[in-house]
């Protein structure tokens, strides 16, 4: 609830956040924080799309995949985005 509309003022700082969250996330292998990275990467995509930063997304989100190739599990979650 906060997030977005802290977004409308706070853009960067938001997005900032979030991607700090995801690789929080991403130290522990279990299924429970996979799906919550998910959960958080499926709202960035969605601010940054918003925001027209697409190509930013796109740069991100590989960089995360490339860092993060190793576990299967969570590569296997990421096929919707």
């Amino acid at each position: 609830y906060f997030s977005k509309r802290l977004f409308k003022k706070y853009p960067e700082e938001v997005l900032a956040l979030y991607w700090r969250d995801v690789h929080f996330l991403l130290r522990t292998a279990n299924k429970r924080n996979y799906d919550q990275a998910v959960g958080l990467l499926r709202r960035i995509k969605s601010f940054m799309k918003k925001k027209g930063d697409l190509e930013g997304w796109k740069r991100q989100f590989g960089e995360l995949k490339e860092t993060h190739k190793r576990k299967r599990n969570f590569m296997a979650m990421l096929g919707g985005l």
